[in-house]
């Protein structure tokens, strides 16, 4: 019952598209639009301000003017032909892959308008999961909507709180100094002050994977680190290119926080504003990493079975863009450009 107009609702579902939610009363059919919760064609009159919609397991929740309203299904022998049932259930799961296959191939093309649309849709169809949220958040920021991205990232924190803790959904998380951003179709870190500064992202859960990128150091005097196998902020191994004073390619990372540097250093220096080609590739305890297409350097070590990936500067400016990670069979785990996730960003 609709609070200060006792109205009944009857009965409510998705339309075919999963676009709207179709509620009845006594006054009618109307429906709202399960993106934005506004009125949507034949809807009530406007004086009804839904400002939320949102559909749970047992029935559907409505903001109206500050207060929400839970809508159960009624129970008696109706109940079971309820309009929102297994039917609805199997449409809106059908039209969220269908919106997932639209969204990828958005992100692949750069299409980041479009690919904000799909994600918000995406939020919009399955409450609770962080998921599409970050993409959201991430595709707003490249379309210069801070606005619309930090509603998202917010809202993702306060779903799932293990998004503020680790480099989940393609999120990515600051350690150390740096400022992280995301402009120019690139992922920066803008200040070659900063000194050891790391933007981590990807699944802790990767094993077997090629990782590819383009990177630019912009100002300083070292060159950029890629990290793989990354277990966490103090278990990785890094691909150090330019490293000593820009002198060198060279394995090297954590273990449980203990350094660990591999043979093979190869002598290489980097150029400012030059682009270079990375690609990482990881089978078992076997690695190669290549620069513009040349195999730099190679070697075994078995302690780091599987991680997410990570980017580094070093008292030094860097920019980083195409970042693909693809699993040996061509399997594509990740596209595009983490969003950055600021540790000012918390749960309201």
């Amino acid at each position: 019952t609709i609070p200060g107009r006792g109205e009944p609702v009857e009965a409510a579902c998705f339309t075919p598209d999963a676009t709207c939610v179709v509620l009845r009363d006594v006054r009618g059919v109307w429906a709202v639009d399960a993106a934005t919760g506004r009125p949507a064609a034949g809807a009530p009159p406007a004086d009804r301000d839904w400002t939320a919609v949102v559909r749970s397991t047992d029935g559907l929740a409505i903001r109206l003017a500050g207060t929400v309203v839970r809508l159960v299904p009624g129970a008696g022998a109706g109940a079971a032909h309820d309009p929102w049932s297994v039917a609805a259930g199997r449409l809106r799961a059908a039209t969220v892959a269908q919106g997932e296959r639209q969204e990828s191939a958005a992100r692949r093309q750069a299409d980041w308008v479009t690919a904000a649309a799909h994600a918000d849709r995406l939020a919009a169809l399955a409450p609770g999961d962080p998921g599409p949220r970050v993409r959201a958040a991430q595709a707003w920021a490249l379309i210069g909507r801070p606005d619309r991205a930090a509603l998202h990232a917010v809202r993702a924190a306060w779903d799932d709180p293990a998004a503020g803790r680790a480099g989940l959904w393609g999120q990515a998380f600051p350690t150390g100094l740096g400022h992280w951003r995301v402009e120019g179709g690139a992922v920066a870190q803008t200040s070659p002050a900063a000194g050891l500064s790391w933007l981590w992202f990807g699944s802790p859960a990767w094993t077997d994977y090629d990782l590819e990128l383009e990177a630019q150091r912009t100002a300083g005097t070292e060159g950029f680190g890629v990290a793989f196998r990354a277990a966490g902020p103090d278990t990785y191994l890094e691909a150090n290119i330019g490293g000593y004073q820009n002198k060198f390619a060279v394995v090297e990372g954590q273990h449980a926080g203990a350094f660990v540097r591999l043979p093979g250093a190869k002598a290489m220096a980097v150029e400012t504003g030059r682009w270079y080609g990375v690609k990482v590739e990881v089978r078992g305890p076997r690695f190669r990493v290549y620069v513009d297409g040349e195999r730099v350097t190679e070697g075994t070590e078995a302690r780091f079975s599987r991680g997410g990936v990570g980017l580094k500067t070093a008292g030094t400016a860097a920019r980083f863009r195409a970042i693909r990670v693809t699993t040996p069979g061509g399997e594509e785990l990740y596209s595009g450009l983490p969003f950055v996730h600021r540790p000012s960003i918390r749960p309201l």
